[in-house]
């Protein structure tokens, strides 16, 4: 399947059928650490428990930036270009901080969460994987973060955020 494919399936978050794939959603709008809203979980530990959950995850797979996304060029080697076929197990994500002292963590949940937030969300689930795509833009209509996870891989995170709160 390519990320063209998953593109054509935008969905509203809050009206798929899968009721755990609701409540993550739920979780990273309302309730993720970091996130500006009176239910997020108030932890200083945020920082240690994404670098536990990141440690699984190649290298390769994830950036971030400190200025703009880069260019198609660059994005293929992540995957995550619209004509790259995505596999199985890939995941992958490019995200632009919005300063030098906003964390991984803050970054990779904020533009999660404004990707939720303004419908750039994207799925298709198989038999024995749901491939979510996530972007986020900023008020130019610039692209500042390209997410492709699995609803494992942020059932994964939400109970690393939770754990020990």
């Amino acid at each position: 399947m390519k990320i063209s494919e998953i593109k054509t399936h935008n969905i509203c978050p809050f009206e798929v059928k899968d009721s755990r794939l609701r409540l993550l959603f739920s979780f990273f709008l309302h309730k993720a650490p970091t996130v500006d809203s009176r239910l997020a979980i108030k932890s200083k530990k945020y920082d240690v428990k994404w670098k536990s959950y990141i440690k699984n995850w190649k290298e390769k797979t994830y950036r971030f930036y400190s200025k703009q996304i880069p260019s198609e060029n660059i994005l293929t080697q992540y995957k995550l270009t619209e004509t790259k076929e995505v596999g199985n197990k890939d995941r992958a994500f490019v995200c632009v901080k919005k300063g030098p002292t906003e964390s991984d963590c803050e970054c990779f949940i904020r533009h999660l969460r404004n990707s939720i937030a303004h419908g750039f969300v994207f799925m298709v689930a198989k038999k024995n994987r749901t491939y979510l795509f996530f972007e986020d833009y900023n008020k130019n209509k610039n692209r500042m973060a390209i997410i492709l996870v699995s609803k494992s891989d942020l059932e994964k995170l939400k109970i690393e955020m939770e754990r020990d709160t």
